[in-house]
């Protein structure tokens, strides 16, 4: 195998499916539009003060609530949740810590 394969394979483990920031804000909204459907109040009780980004005093600081906001949804019960929007909640918090990490070090 190449080192550009193996690459590509660390880098999707890392991120998942979520690689911008279009694609962090069309999976947040599918996932509010399915809780909304299926009226799941715990995870919107969570995403919705926070989302989409509400003004702070830094972006840091809005990626920061967001990413505490999706960490708790994924400690969510099973009933809250499905497996399915638990691995699409994940795939968002490792790219959000991917971004703030890379706002941290410069």
């Amino acid at each position: 195998m190449s080192a550009v394969y193996d690459a590509r394979v660390r880098s999707s483990e890392l991120f998942g499916t979520i690689r911008t920031e279009k694609a962090l804000a069309r999976v947040l909204d599918k996932l509010i539009d399915g809780w909304c459907e299926r009226r799941c109040l715990e995870p919107l009780g969570w995403v919705l003060p926070v989302w989409p980004l509400y003004p702070c005093s830094s972006l840091t600081e809005c990626l920061g609530e967001l990413l505490r906001a999706l960490r708790t949804i994924e400690t969510l019960p099973t009933g809250s949740v499905t497996d399915e929007e638990r691995e699409r909640v994940g795939d968002c918090r490792r790219y959000l810590e991917h971004v703030i990490d890379g706002r941290l070090r410069g």
